[in-house]
């Protein structure tokens, strides 16, 4: 369990700033493309990622 000290604050921080960043990218890749084009990018990443844990797990 994590205490409430540095690793707890890192942890946090990493969450935000990595919603930040993925919200920032798809709101732009939005405005510059329009919604198919995200979709269409979201797709592949997220399957690839699964399939990449599915192989991790073996």
């Amino acid at each position: 369990m994590l205490s409430l000290d540095i690793e707890l604050i890192f942890v946090v921080y990493s969450a935000l700033f990595g919603n930040m960043v993925t919200f920032s990218v798809q709101a732009w890749y939005i405005w510059r493309k329009g919604p198919i084009f995200v979709a269409t990018l979201l797709l592949p990443s997220w399957g690839s990622f699964s399939l990449g844990m599915m192989v991790k797990k073996e």
